[in-house]
């Protein structure tokens, strides 16, 4: 359920941008929103510090394995789906690829179409797990019948991740005059509650 704020937020852009342009950029808005959260509580447990993964693993190991590999394939997962083609078949995604047909200013409309295609092409790694491994089985790879892919560094997400960042406000810079702050997402009950109350104030942070 959307809060009166976010509606608020969702109705001020429909007027300023249009019904169809302002409905489709709420919605990948917060979808980038929501991946950079889940990002942010990943980044929190695990790549803060090696002592504070080593603290977790020494309350809860296999659980704390399980959180990492489960949030850093979502996270996968979700570039993989905000970089998808717009249309598939008699399908449309909801992907940054449909931004740039909505925008009828022709110099915005270059602007978006940039930053669309490198946040595209800074994610192929994630759409190629995807589709060798995260949301299908490929046969040679399972079997290690074929090359494996490549390793996928922490810098490679937080790449496309300022990618979709710098999508998203070209339209909102351009509308609204200045760019939204979301890559440090921080909430009441967050990653950062779970480390304070299992290793205290004190856990390492770097």
């Amino acid at each position: 359920m959307r809060s009166r704020s976010d509606e608020e937020t969702r109705v001020a852009r429909i007027e300023a941008m249009g019904d169809r342009l302002g409905v489709v950029y709420d919605a990948l808005y917060n979808d980038v929103l929501w991946l950079q959260t889940k990002w942010s509580q990943l980044r929190a447990l695990f790549l803060t510090s090696p002592e504070r993964t080593r603290a977790l693993f020494e309350v809860a190991e296999f659980f704390f394995l399980v959180i990492r590999g489960t949030l850093w394939e979502d996270c996968l997962l979700h570039i993989a789906r905000l970089t998808d083609k717009a249309t598939q078949g008699d399908y449309e995604n909801l992907s940054i690829l449909c931004l740039p047909a909505l925008v009828e200013n022709p110099t915005l409309r270059s602007m978006v179409q940039s930053r669309v295609d490198r946040a595209v092409h800074d994610a192929y790694f994630a759409r190629t797990y995807r589709d060798k491994y995260l949301a299908h089985a490929d046969l040679g790879f399972a079997l290690e019948t074929v090359e494996s892919l490549p390793p996928v560094e922490v810098e490679n997400v937080e790449r496309v991740l300022a990618d979709l960042r710098s999508v998203v406000n070209s339209l909102q810079e351009h509308y609204f005059g200045e760019p939204i702050q979301i890559q440090d997402v921080a909430t009441f009950g967050d990653a950062e509650t779970l480390v304070t109350r299992l290793l205290g104030d004190g856990s390492p942070r770097a």
